[in-house]
């Protein structure tokens, strides 16, 4: 009887071990991407507690854009935000 043919090593992960999350998820770019175009207004809390409430007038890989009512252009770091909701 034939053996079946062998896979190499590279063809699939080792047992018992998952892939790694991909990085970037197009639900996050959907996200910001409706926000900004229906000019939502938005509360942003910073992984230091603090909040700021703005609309998005862009975003990046990295970064997102809020004006605010006493603030324009103000710049944050993604890896700085808790969380984002509507408000």
């Amino acid at each position: 009887m034939p053996r079946p043919p062998r896979h190499h090593s590279n063809d699939r992960a080792p047992q018992g071990r998952r892939k790694p999350p991909q990085a970037v998820t197009e639900e996050e770019r959907r996200f910001l991407h409706g926000r900004l175009r229906a000019g939502d207004r938005l509360t942003v809390e910073l992984t230091d507690g603090s909040r700021t409430v703005g609309v998005i007038r862009k975003y990046t890989e990295d970064t997102i854009e809020l004006e605010t009512d006493d603030r324009a252009g103000l710049l944050l770091q993604k890896s700085q935000i808790r969380y984002i909701e509507e408000t």
